[in-house]
């Protein structure tokens, strides 16, 4: 199965995860009541959807993604009836004592990692990073090069990322027919390889680059400084970036 339809049940699996342990005996009820037209309604869906995929993957992986989506939907729906009875009733009896406090250092400690949680959830929005944020849910860009939320405005200076934003390229003493490097948003370790891959094909190729990296613009276009070039990139640390590169200023293809 693709990386999407895996994701896509951790996070439905996280969702059955937080249902209440007092939902349990309403869920076992429920399946008793309804377990046989919940089959025939999930075959219904999962047939709707095989007829109207046109896709070129796999249809099976979204067929286990329907008939879990429809799991979670239906468990999620019983629980949150069994809620709203338990609502009810409880307004009916006299209120009951309310609990201990948790200790201090519970509370602090509970404080802290939530507001951990809520910064790293941010950080997309602020311009601070995307990666382990579940940014792609946001349908935000991984990269710097430009701003698309809706909602928040471009924090100024404070966007970073760890391409290079390779903007000029002049290759020396000729470009070559199917040129390896372009304009573009390169991660380090994705065009140290590049290069080396120029310099195997053709012994006598080089190009010169004009990028920046953490807001630093380099210029090396007019090959002059090719040692000095070639210093500073093998001084940048590979990052485990998820895509090696990216187009630069204009729309980005999702890779799913």
């Amino acid at each position: 199965m693709s990386t999407a339809t895996t994701f896509s049940a951790l996070i439905m699996t996280a969702g059955v995860a937080g249902l209440p342990e007092a939902a349990g005996p309403a869920l076992r009820d429920a399946w008793r009541r309804h377990h046989k037209w919940f089959p025939a309604l999930v075959a219904v869906f999962v047939a709707a959807g095989a007829v109207a995929y046109r896709g070129p993957r796999s249809w099976v992986q979204f067929a286990v993604f329907q008939a879990g989506a429809a799991l979670v939907i239906g468990a999620a729906a019983v629980a949150l009836v069994h809620r709203l009875h338990r609502l009810r009733r409880r307004r009916a009896r006299p209120p009951a004592p309310a609990p201990a406090p948790l200790p201090a250092r519970l509370r602090a400690f509970l404080l802290a990692l939530l507001a951990l949680c809520l910064f790293n959830a941010a950080r997309p929005y602020l311009g601070l990073g995307f990666q382990y944020s579940f940014a792609m849910l946001s349908n935000l860009r991984v990269d710097a090069d430009r701003w698309n939320s809706l909602l928040v405005p471009r924090p100024p200076g404070l966007e970073t990322d760890d391409y290079l934003h390779v903007s000029g390229v002049r290759y020396f003493p000729r470009a070559p027919a199917n040129p390896l490097i372009l304009p573009a948003l390169h991660s380090p370790d994705g065009l140290k390889r590049k290069l080396v891959a120029l310099h195997a094909s053709d012994p006598d190729l080089w190009v010169g680059l004009d990028f920046a990296y953490h807001g630093r613009i380099h210029l090396f276009s007019d090959g002059e400084r090719r040692a000095e070039m070639i210093r500073l990139l093998m001084s940048i640390p590979d990052r485990p970036l998820l895509q090696e590169e990216l187009v630069i200023g204009v729309p980005q293809s999702c890779m799913h």
